[in-house]
């Protein structure tokens, strides 16, 4: 099986090689295959995503493109999607480019999966962070940190329950205008640093409010204004895919009436869908949830 792997890989680098493929995106946690020559050799056409931040990291300190991945278990065509998204706000890709995936979802494997993509073809291929926050005032850090807030809330749930929940982060002042309180706000009289999305503590208590009804107000700088507000939309002609309900539907109100970003955790699945514009933008589903 191992010398099969071998060749399956040296494979898969040859086909990297072909002048009509503009990116290889290895997503791997087998970072010690990049110290081989096969692989350094491709270092020009070659992107790393990985959940090995600090390896990550150490890698780019010698000229390596590399994306961090969210360090839970997902589908390899998600993988891709976060990956290639991650790619394409980082400047790795561009419209039209042709990207030959190669996927290793074990520390020990080499490859298990090859999938060519092309950047702009599809629902996914085409939507980075950036695409997503454009004519807004979000920081990419502050959606990339949301974002996998959200997905470790659909992929962990709470105290052993599948929970979903709604963020609407940026344009606050109109956010808030059209949406009421329904339960008393439960950050109200803490300070700015210490509701802030940024701070690694304040995400773990989060959670314990995600049972809350009601979404939670992100402002553009990671500061949380409130949990458990009910969101008054009635904007006309929405729609959203079949078999999503109440909480993607006001997600892709609030975001057409305003200039916001709403990112749903749907409580039966655990996926999580970005809307803006009225319209979802992006899915990431988990593969497996813990509960």
């Amino acid at each position: 099986m191992e010398k099969f792997e071998q060749k399956f890989f040296s494979m898969a680098l040859r086909l990297g090689r072909m002048e009509n493929v503009n990116c290889i995106l290895y997503v791997t946690e087998n970072l010690s295959v990049i110290k081989r020559n096969s692989v350094k050799r491709l270092k020009d056409k070659l992107i790393i995503a990985s959940t090995q931040t600090e390896k990550l990291n150490a890698l780019t300190m010698k000229g390596f493109k590399c994306v961090n991945l969210p360090a839970f278990v997902f589908s390899r065509q998600e993988l891709v999607k976060i990956a290639m998204a991650s790619a394409i706000t980082s400047g790795f890709l561009k419209n039209g480019y042709k990207v030959l995936c190669i996927i290793s979802r074990k520390a020990t494997e080499l490859v298990d999966t090859v999938i060519l993509r092309n950047v702009g073809e599809g629902i996914d291929e085409n939507v980075s962070y950036e695409f997503i926050l454009k004519n807004t005032n979000i920081p990419v850090q502050l959606m990339e940190i949301m974002i996998e807030l959200a997905v470790q809330i659909g992929f962990q749930g709470y105290e052993g329950m599948n929970i979903g929940t709604l963020f609407v982060v940026g344009d606050t002042e109109n956010v808030l205008n059209k949406s009421k309180q329904i339960v008393l706000n439960p950050f109200y009289g803490y300070k700015e640093e210490e509701r802030n999305i940024y701070n690694p503590e304040f995400r773990q208590t989060i959670r314990a409010f995600t049972m809350l009804d009601g979404a939670f107000i992100v402002r553009e700088d990671g500061v949380v204004i409130t949990a458990g507000r009910y969101l008054e939309t009635s904007e006309p002609g929405i729609q959203v895919p079949l078999g999503l309900g109440s909480r993607h539907s006001a997600a892709a109100s609030i975001t057409k009436e305003t200039k916001s970003i709403a990112i749903v955790v749907s409580e039966t699945s655990g996926a999580v869908r970005i809307f803006k514009d009225g319209q979802m933008h992006l899915e990431i589903q988990s593969k497996n949830r813990l509960i």
